[in-house]
């Protein structure tokens, strides 16, 4: 299934990983995919270790992402493990600059607007809600990722980091961690998607439907935090698009 749609992507300058040759060994397939030395987590770890990351690279970041994401839309694709490792940089070492971004592994892929009864592997970290409330539509899963990579990418941190457990207990700790950082799910949200109360963390009496002034104050300091905050909703729908990201911000750049 990757081979396939790394056949179909593999057109130049689209930001997705460049697929070379494939050849099988033992039934297994290998593919052969152009070389990159740097991800995300490596550049913000070694390159950024002492500094903060350049508004100019931050924005060539997130425009690249966009035009991955772009692509995966135009051709009905759903990558479902976007995170810092799988965000490759072509980065020149001599000079500090980095030349494009690129998406790369597509082993767990989804095609877009078809219904699955479920679905987990998404790296936890970078997991949208509607993969622990078991929604069948997962069409907007990768534009959550991408903004806790954008979060994570400006404080060189996860957004949403925790240690691992079972399936079932990590899906309600994640939820937690969502909650107490974005607020309760709204009630007309978790009506339309008719959540079950068993995959509901409790709510506490004095938890608020809204974002924490705290966190609203941990967003704000990121320049284009309007992009995070509309790419973490928790109806999927309201999501902002890569499409609307690149007319809304960039059609001037």
């Amino acid at each position: 299934k990757e081979l396939n749609v790394l056949l179909m992507l593999n057109k130049p300058n689209n930001n997705i990983i460049k697929l070379i040759d494939y050849f099988h060994i033992n039934n297994h397939i290998c593919l052969v995919l152009k070389k990159y030395d740097m991800n995300i987590r490596k550049y913000y770890t070694k390159e950024l270790r002492y500094t903060q990351i350049k508004l100019d690279n931050f924005l060539l970041f997130i425009k690249d992402i966009c035009k991955a994401l772009i692509y995966l839309d135009k051709n009905k694709i759903i990558n479902t493990d976007i995170k810092p490792e799988n965000i490759l940089i072509d980065y020149n070492y001599k000079k500090k600059i980095i030349n494009k971004v690129i998406m790369c592994d597509f082993s767990s892929l989804l095609e877009k607007d078809v219904a699955i009864s479920h679905y987990n592997h998404t790296s936890l970290w970078y997991r949208a809600p509607e993969i622990y409330y078991n929604f069948s539509s997962l069409n907007y899963i990768d534009y959550w990722s991408f903004g806790c990579v954008l979060f994570e990418l400006w404080y060189k941190k996860p957004l949403f980091k925790l240690l691992s457990y079972n399936i079932k207990k990590e899906n309600l700790k994640l939820q937690e961690i969502h909650i107490n950082k974005l607020g309760y799910p709204p009630q007309d949200y978790i009506e339309k998607y008719k959540i079950k109360n068993n995959l509901l963390v409790k709510k506490k009496p004095n938890l608020s439907l809204n974002m924490p002034n705290y966190f609203q104050n941990i967003i704000n300091s990121i320049p284009y935090n309007n992009i995070i905050y509309k790419l973490l909703k928790w109806e999927p729908s309201e999501r902002i698009t890569p499409h609307e990201i690149i007319d809304t911000y960039f059609s001037n750049k």
